[in-house]
C-alpha cells in the first residue's frame, strides 16, 4: 500500500489509520486554553491574547486576591469537573518548566510539594535535561529526545492524566487511578530565567494549529512505532526520588534571581 508516496505493509497501514483516528479524537478534545491573569504570580508576563507566559524582572502592579499565586505559577481560566480534555504547550528553547493540571483548592500562598496528594498532576523540567514526574515519591524520566511541544490529556472519570511529546507521538508519563473530586485547571510555570537561558515563554498552541493532527508517517518505519504511545509505551524507565519537587518560590516583593534557583530534590 502507498500513502503520500511511501509504501507500507498491511500491518503498518492499519496502525497508521488507527493513529490518525486517535489523533482526530484528541483534536476534538483540544481546549482553547487562555491563561488567567487573576492567578498569575506578580512577576509573570502574559501576552495580550493570554497564550504566552514568561518570568519578568519587575513585579507587576496587580491586585492581591485569594486566587493569585505567591509562587511562580499560573492557571488557565477554565476548569473542568467531568469529561475529557487535551491541550498542547510549546516548550522549545526552555531549560525549566512545569506543566500539568491542578485542583482548584491548591495552596497558592505557600511552598507546596507538587504531588497528587497536594493537588498537582505535573511533569517538570529542571537544568535543561532533568525531567521529573511529580508523583509521591517523584519519578525521574529519561526521555529519548527533548520535547518541543508537550501534550496533556485528562480523562476526569477515569482518573487519568497523560503527557506526550507531540512531535514524536512519544508517551512521557501517565498518572493513573486518580480520584478527582473537584475542578481541575491546566497548570503552568515558565520557571526561573536562569541568567537568560530560560527567558523564552511557554506558548499554548492555538486550537487550529495543534500538532496532534500531524500525520505520523515519519514514525511508521516498522511495527515498533505502536509502542511509542498509550499503555503500550516501552519508554522511560522510572527511577524513584524520595521527595517530589515543589513550585519555584519567591517571596512577594523579591525580584527573581539565580539565588532562588532551588528546588526540593533528593
Amino acid at each position: 500500500m502507498q500513502f503520500n508516496g511511501k509504501k507500507y505493509n498491511a500491518m503498518q497501514f492499519n496502525w497508521f489509520i488507527v493513529i490518525i483516528w486517535w489523533k482526530m479524537q484528541l483534536y476534538m478534545l483540544i481546549l482553547d486554553v487562555t491563561l488567567d491573569p487573576d492567578t498569575a504570580y506578580p512577576y509573570l508576563i502574559l501576552s495580550d491574547d493570554g497564550k504566552q507566559v514568561s518570568l519578568g524582572d519587575i513585579e507587576q502592579d496587580v491586585p492581591e486576591n485569594p486566587k493569585r499565586f505567591d509562587v511562580i505559577s499560573i492557571l488557565a481560566k477554565e476548569g473542568f469537573s467531568s469529561g475529557k480534555f487535551y491541550y498542547e504547550v510549546q516548550v522549545k528553547g526552555k531549560t525549566e518548566w512545569d506543566l500539568g493540571v491542578a485542583r482548584e483548592s491548591i495552596n497558592r500562598k505557600e511552598t507546596n510539594t507538587m504531588a497528587p496528594v497536594n493537588g498537582y498532576w505535573a511533569v517538570i523540567l529542571r537544568n535543561d535535561n532533568e525531567y521529573d514526574a511529580c508523583e509521591n515519591p517523584s519519578v525521574s524520566l529519561s526521555l529519548r529526545v527533548k520535547p518541543e511541544i508537550v501534550g496533556v490529556f485528562v480523562d476526569y472519570e477515569e482518573g487519568l492524566v497523560s503527557f506526550y511529546d507531540v512531535e514524536s507521538s512519544f508517551h512521557i508519563h501517565s498518572f493513573t487511578g486518580q480520584i478527582f473530586t473537584e475542578k481541575l485547571y491546566p497548570y503552568f510555570s515558565p520557571g526561573l530565567n536562569d541568567e537568560g537561558k530560560n527567558s523564552k515563554p511557554l506558548i499554548i498552541s492555538p486550537r487550529g494549529r495543534a500538532g496532534v493532527v500531524r500525520a505520523p508517517a515519519p514514525l511508521i518505519t516498522d511495527a515498533k512505532f505502536l509502542f511509542r504511545s498509550g499503555q503500550c509505551a516501552t519508554g522511560p524507565q522510572p527511577l524513584p526520588r524520595t521527595t517530589p519537587p515543589g513550585p519555584r518560590v519567591l517571596p512577594r516583593g523579591t525580584p527573581p534571581s539565580p539565588l532562588h534557583n532551588a528546588v526540593v530534590r533528593s
